[in-house]
């Protein structure tokens, strides 16, 4: 049996794997090929087999991530006979979470300043998507909340997510439904049900 593509697979995850451990430490921005190579015991030309560019590598990982996280957001909205907005916090929250510390390096001080509007172009469908028809100004509001989550997220990584995550997705969803008044005072603490499918 030939073993070849399942090598192939193997070698392109480690470059992928190594290009994460060590942005871990330093940032994304700082990671170069030779450091790359060193920590998957890769010679510098096998990196060229897999990838023309560190920007090529980098937008493959990224692509895996906000894949990833798309389908268990889509996964979460089908499962759902109907939908709440804190519904929808939460579910966000759970999927970001799940790649908490790759997407806050992306995000970051030293991370890549596109990966926002990649993400906004690849996520923001799926909310987009079940509220279609029924908002006005839908593409405002779906890049309002998106904004909003994201920069909560960043804020919660960067902190130590000392807050738990079910607060935080409380937190969010309130914020998003009842605005900061309602919020400070308590007004209109109720939820909105989203239609179904």
């Amino acid at each position: 049996m030939n073993k070849q593509p399942e090598r192939t697979a193997q070698t392109r995850q480690n470059i992928i794997d190594a290009f994460w451990e060590i942005g871990a430490k330093r940032g994304i921005d700082q990671v170069t090929i030779s450091e790359i190579t060193k920590k998957a015991n890769l010679n510098r030309g096998t990196f060229y087999v897999y990838f023309s560019a560190m920007d090529e590598l980098l937008r493959e990982a990224e692509s895996a991530i906000l894949s990833a996280v798309k389908k268990e957001m889509e996964y979460a909205l089908s499962n759902l006979k109907s939908l709440t907005f804190q519904d929808l916090s939460a579910m966000a929250m759970a999927a970001f979470d799940g790649y908490g510390d790759k997407l806050y390096m992306l995000l970051g001080e030293h991370g890549d300043p596109s990966f926002l509007e990649l993400a906004r172009e690849e996520l923001a469908p799926v909310f987009s998507a079940r509220i279609q028809g029924i908002a006005p100004y839908q593409d405002y509001l779906v890049t309002f909340v998106f904004s909003a989550f994201i920069g909560l997220f960043q804020f919660w990584i960067k902190n130590g997510k000392r807050l738990p995550l079910a607060q935080l997705s409380d937190f969010a969803y309130r914020m998003a439904y009842q605005g900061i008044s309602g919020f400070l005072t308590g007004e209109n603490d109720q939820n909105v049900f989203l239609p179904q499918n």
